[in-house]
């Protein structure tokens, strides 16, 4: 092994690098290398040094305390989090479990859930992160305003209530409808507001798939897909399993053809939640943030979602009810 491999490094994320400071005496092939933000940190659980395969430092492999999915001991991983509340005047309340890490702001007076995996990347307060990047409320009411869905005299004004994670999206929504009938104000995040839908009932009425007298039941958002198609279908049901029966058969039945169909995904919710944010994704009764993104002359257009937007609406669908969920 020549010496020219002597301080050959790569970079770590945006500010480490693994440097190669010397060689494995019975194998030529093993690098010695070291870690710029492992080495010296907890060295009693990180070794100053740590060895790689020749092939491995080539497709920048790392095995130091830096490499995602490292199995950490214990001990470690409450010195991690010990430090970093130090570092940033924090108390911890709880870290049993180091998924569910119970953090305090003295400054912000936020308590808040976070997990080792963000702590090791240096996130901080979340409230405080949305103090300093939220958008006056009149910017916000002017978007609910232009899209046009919002009645004559609807007042929104945002709400106390906080997400998981600190941040203030949520809006009391007083529509005069509604408020006239049920004296009711109702709460909804602004994505939702932005995206044209309203809270209140008379926005939805007792339109197709919305049921009243069951909206605090147990109901699921399903996305299933079809394997020989470029698109997958949205919806919802009080049993999906079932549905996907349902599917099947009409989908067969329209294609005169054995279509393989596979129940990709599911959200649970109450029926209420699970209605508004199925509105939002494929419309039934009004616009929908998908509506580019439909097949044409396909069964069920109005629930299909080109593939290309599968993980994102995966993604909108889980956020949308862990913020929205009541």
């Amino acid at each position: 092994m020549s010496d020219n491999w002597l301080g050959r490094s790569f970079q770590v994320g945006k500010k480490g690098k693994i440097t190669v400071i010397g060689f494995d005496k019975v194998n030529p092939n093993i690098l010695k290398v070291v870690c710029s933000i492992c080495n010296g940190s907890h060295s009693e659980f990180y070794p100053r040094s740590f060895t790689v395969h020749k092939i491995g430092f080539e497709k920048q492999t790392y095995t130091c305390g830096c490499r995602k999915g490292r199995i950490l001991q214990k001990g470690v991983k409450v010195k991690i989090i010990q430090e970093y509340c130090e570092t940033n005047n924090y108390k911890l309340i709880c870290c049993d479990d180091f998924n569910s890490v119970r953090i305090l702001n003295p400054d912000s007076g936020n308590v808040w859930t976070t997990r080792l995996s963000d702590i090791k990347r240096g996130n901080k307060d979340p409230a405080c992160k949305f103090k300093h990047q939220t958008k006056p409320d009149e910017f916000f009411i002017k978007r609910f305003y232009d899209v046009g869905s919002c009645k004559e005299g609807i007042i929104f004004c945002r709400s106390d209530k906080t997400t998981s994670q600190g941040s203030k999206n949520f809006w009391k929504v007083k529509c005069p409808v509604c408020y006239n009938k049920k004296g009711v104000i109702y709460e909804a995040i602004s994505t939702t507001l932005m995206s044209g839908s309203l809270p209140c009932m008379c926005s939805n009425g007792t339109g197709f798939g919305y049921y009243p007298d069951k909206k605090e039941c147990t109901d699921f958002l399903y996305c299933i897909l079809f394997p020989s198609k470029d698109y997958f279908k949205v919806g919802r049901s009080f049993s999906p399993e079932r549905r996907l029966k349902e599917n099947k058969k009409r989908v067969c039945s329209y294609y005169k053809d054995d279509i393989e169909t596979v129940l990709h995904a599911t959200f649970c919710a109450d029926h209420e939640t699970i209605y508004k944010l199925e509105q939002i994704l494929i419309g039934i009764n009004c616009d929908s943030l998908y509506d580019e993104f439909r097949p044409k002359d396909s069964y069920g257009s109005t629930e299909l979602i080109d593939n290309s937007k599968l993980n994102e609406v995966l993604k909108f669908s889980a956020d949308y009810i862990e913020e929205c969920w009541k």
